[in-house]
């Protein structure tokens, strides 16, 4: 009988033992994992710290260092104008869109993460979501304000964390600068009106401008007139700002661009000259 009770008794403290291993294993896994979620939420501070300090130290590796080579990300656009639209990026993408950056002089970042919704790490995959609100400037102007959702995605190396896909809801809040839609309307008389539609902030205005295109009869001199602006049209091609009068004297001219026929010599002008502050770029309709 004490023989027996040995052997249960026996038994149960192997039991215990093997259940105590068990359990210190869980509790350092759970530990390292919780390791490995901190180390995650230390490198999406840092990116987001890279990022605001890239237009200063123009350091575009400071971010790049962060991300896998054969990254993927998708952006979810909710623009203030209400349409929704979806893009693809990758690596190279993203490089190039960081070059943008530092080339655009007296622009500026607010990018603060604002809130991490969720952070979870399985073995060599690790998942971060998290909220931002962000603010681009130029020379004190916003060009672009709201708040985006983000879920980053990271493998593990041997020792390193590197990320290899995002994916952005964005919901712009105000548009000050962006990309704008032009239509050209060509009359009869052969002078032309754009229509031409601009971020505002909120929403999108659409501006209307008329383009009359003067000659004089003795010199050939050729003028262009949009609205209260006029524009020189020399025969070589070249377009001008025509001198204006100022309190402090008279400005120099200056050289828009080359244009071979009117079309050309009105979309230089809009896009030189009359919506330099709201157009980064121009999408033209024929």
């Amino acid at each position: 009988m004490i023989k027996f009770k040995n052997s249960i008794l026996k038994y149960l403290l192997a039991l215990l033992f093997m259940a105590f291993i068990f359990e210190t294993h869980a509790q350092n896994k759970a530990l390292k994992e919780s390791a490995d979620e901190l180390e995650i939420k230390k490198l999406l501070y840092a990116y987001a710290d890279a990022y605001v300090k890239l237009p200063q130290n123009k350091k575009k590796e400071a971010i790049l260092d962060y991300v896998d080579e054969d990254l993927t990300s998708m952006n979810v656009i909710s623009a203030v104008n209400g349409k929704v639209s979806t893009t693809v990026a990758d690596y190279k993408t993203l490089s190039n869109f960081l070059e943008k950056i530092i080339q655009t002089p007296n622009f500026k970042i607010k990018y603060e993460v604002t809130e991490i919704v969720k952070t979870q790490v399985r073995g060599t995959t690790g998942l971060i979501a998290y909220s931002v609100d962000y603010d681009f400037t130029r020379e004190g102007m916003t060009w672009s304000k709201g708040s985006e959702t983000v879920l980053m995605t990271l493998k593990k190396d041997e020792t390193k964390w590197k990320i290899v896909h995002f994916t952005f809801v964005n919901i712009e809040d105000e548009k000050f600068k962006g990309t704008c839609l032009c239509e050209l309307f060509k009359g009869e008389t052969g002078d032309y009106v754009a229509k031409t539609t601009v971020p505002a902030g909120k929403n999108y205005d659409t501006k209307l401008s008329n383009f009359d295109f003067r000659s004089d009869p003795e010199t050939g001199e050729r003028t262009i007139v949009v609205e209260d602006k006029s524009f020189k049209w020399k025969s070589s091609g070249e377009v001008l700002t025509a001198p204006e009068k100022t309190g402090k004297g008279t400005n120099t001219e200056t050289v828009l661009g080359s244009a071979k026929n009117k079309e050309e010599a009105v979309t230089l002008i809009l896009q030189q000259s009359l919506f330099t502050k709201n157009c980064a770029s121009f999408t033209m309709k024929k």
